[in-house]
């Protein structure tokens, strides 16, 4: 286990394709895309915009508000971003391989344009379905 911390928060790498992750409120996170991987996150506290868009496309990403408790994923070959709007908490697992930290380094791309920054498509909120919600009567 391995843990990174910097002025955007805290990593916990259990070096098994999982990661613990602890975001505070304005952080920004990836900025990259995976070649062959992806991962699905699990948003546990708090919230974020997620940017995404398909590798080599200039067209404006996709911009999706997501609320927790909230499951996200992304693919390989796609361009993403992570603003964090509150303190934040997510699980994040490695799918399609790259398990070693040594793997994940080789398979990632980063890039130094703020997907964030760019003209969006649009936005959809995620906003979790809880035990009073309207749609689970």
């Amino acid at each position: 286990m391995k843990k990174f911390e910097d002025n955007r928060g805290v990593i916990i790498d259990f070096e098994n394709g999982v990661q613990h992750i602890h975001s505070v409120a304005g952080a920004v996170r990836a900025n990259h895309y995976h070649k062959t991987s992806g991962h699905d996150c699990y948003l546990t506290k708090g919230a974020l915009n997620y940017y995404e868009r398909p590798v080599g496309e200039n067209s404006p990403p996709l911009k999706l508000h997501l609320i927790a408790p909230v499951l996200f994923s992304t693919g390989p070959m796609v361009e993403h971003s992570m603003q964090f709007t509150e303190d934040s908490t997510f699980i994040c697992v490695r799918t399609g391989g790259s398990y070693t930290p040594e793997e994940y380094e080789a398979d990632i791309v980063r890039f130094d344009h703020k997907l964030e920054e760019e003209n969006w498509v649009y936005t959809i909120q995620y906003i979790p379905i809880t035990k009073n919600h309207p749609t689970n009567v």
